[in-house]
């Protein structure tokens, strides 16, 4: 077992055994503070970034713009700059402990460290700055690919969430985490407004007397803009779809013509009349020869344009029985080749749909 001699300079081995009191000043912090200050003059230009030391707190050396924490001989690790400030922000030492220099991502522009026996990091880009992610969170982003994932950088550290939550948000989304759920990871959603349904109050028999709703859609990091309208004689649990109205009243009738990539090379029928229909648009699709290819067919109009204009005649008398207002279809070929013999217009339908909802 070492003595309180073998762990003191010999000068204040020499001064003890003469009988003066010192305090004598251990190996380990000697040589800790020869380390910190080989590690500092190595650091060449990033020197000039940590301004002057301002307080040695045991293994932590505070500068002006940056930290150095002593793990042991070996590793010696810095923070600085953005990283630097939102460590501090976040209880510096009480955060964690950094377990990396401050280091770049793989698309060579963030930054990031490691804190804690790597389970937070803080992470900088130039477009969000710095922000930490820890926890089940961080696992999920990890498996996701970090930064590379379809979630991109975080754009806040983790907060609290309705009902118990966490969350994170992202550039393209949030990982939301719950004790029951565990972490989720969710893309950016968008939320159209379609209508609404009055409720009952409490203890009421029925929600006649109940005129109005309000409206809203809130997210952790702000909220989008939201309306609220009086509607009159709203009677409980029943609906006012106020978009699918609009469209019904607005939107021409349609015809639907769905093309050979679709329904025999994808084999996607249904899809499109369904859900314009719950939309509330009026499309029918023929009753007649509906699997039938219009001519298009790529280059075959071209190499055959004499069988090809018959089954494109073919094609705009069945969807002529159904009387419609414009003719959808979903392949710009089909479109091209049908339009080309009916003054009728030929359109997409996201083309119509999008037209209906600018105009709601």
């Amino acid at each position: 077992m070492a003595t309180v001699m073998e762990k003191v300079r010999p000068s204040e081995a020499r001064q003890l055994a003469d009988g003066v009191k010192v305090n004598p000043i251990p190996l380990e912090i000697m040589g800790m503070e020869k380390a910190m200050l080989a590690r500092y003059d190595s650091m060449g230009n990033l020197k000039g970034g940590f301004g002057s030391l301002v307080e040695k707190k045991g293994r932590f050396w505070f500068y002006q713009h940056g930290c150095l924490y002593y793990k042991n001989a070996n590793n010696i690790f810095e923070i600085h700059g953005d990283i630097y400030k939102k460590w501090i922000k976040l209880g510096g030492a009480r955060f964690g402990r950094p377990d990396t220099n401050e280091s770049p991502c793989v698309d060579g522009t963030g930054r990031f460290n490691h804190f804690e026996n790597n389970t937070k990091t803080i992470f900088w880009h130039p477009s969000t700055g710095a922000n930490a992610v820890w926890g089940d969170i961080k696992v999920r982003w990890n498996e996701l690919g970090w930064e590379r994932s379809y979630l991109g950088y975080p754009t806040s550290d983790e907060v609290d969430f309705p009902d118990g939550g966490r969350v994170n948000a992202f550039q393209n989304g949030g990982i939301y985490w719950w004790p029951d759920t565990g972490a989720m990871d969710i893309n950016d959603v968008v939320v159209h407004y379609t209508g609404l349904m009055c409720f009952k109050e409490t203890g009421e028999i029925d929600g006649t007397d109940e005129p109005y709703a309000i409206v809203g859609v809130v997210s952790p990091f702000g909220s989008g803009a939201y309306r609220s309208r009086t509607y009159a004689s709203v009677d409980s649990n029943t609906s006012r779809p106020d978009l699918m109205e609009k469209i019904a009243a607005s939107a021409p009738r349609l015809a639907f013509h769905p093309p050979c990539t679709l329904q025999h090379g994808q084999q996607l029928r249904g899809g499109v009349e369904q859900h314009l229909g719950s939309l509330g648009f009026d499309i029918r699709v023929s009753t007649n020869e509906a699997h039938l290819c219009c001519g298009s067919a790529g280059t075959y109009s071209v190499l055959q344009p004499e069988i090809a204009y018959q089954l494109r005649d073919r094609k705009l008398a069945n969807l002529g029985d159904m009387a419609p207002e414009v003719i959808v279809s979903a392949n710009i070929g089909c479109i091209a080749h049908l339009q080309s013999g009916t003054a009728t217009p030929v359109r997409h339908w996201v083309e119509v749909l999008d037209e209906a909802l600018l105009n709601r």
